[in-house]
């Protein structure tokens, strides 16, 4: 790889990072208007996990965060 290719991957990355952090900030300001709460307090009443906090009307059990967690788990352990 060049310098050229190089510089190119970099850029490219950067706005990949650009774009999934202002994706984090939009679903972080989601959860706090819709769930009272940061993103990880809407996730753990999404998937049922919060304790003392009534989950949400739409809502997944907890074995699903659970095979999502796995499953990425795999993901980036595999080379």
């Amino acid at each position: 790889m060049d310098e050229q290719e190089k510089r190119e991957h970099m850029a490219t990355m950067g706005r990949v990072w650009l774009a999934w952090l202002i994706f984090f900030l939009f679903a972080e300001g989601y959860a706090i208007r819709k769930g009272g709460g940061t993103l990880s307090t809407f996730i753990r009443r999404y998937f049922q996990i919060a304790e003392g906090k009534a989950p949400l009307k739409y809502r997944a059990p907890r074995w699903v965060a659970w095979v999502v967690i796995i499953v990425l788990a795999i993901h980036f352990l595999a080379p």
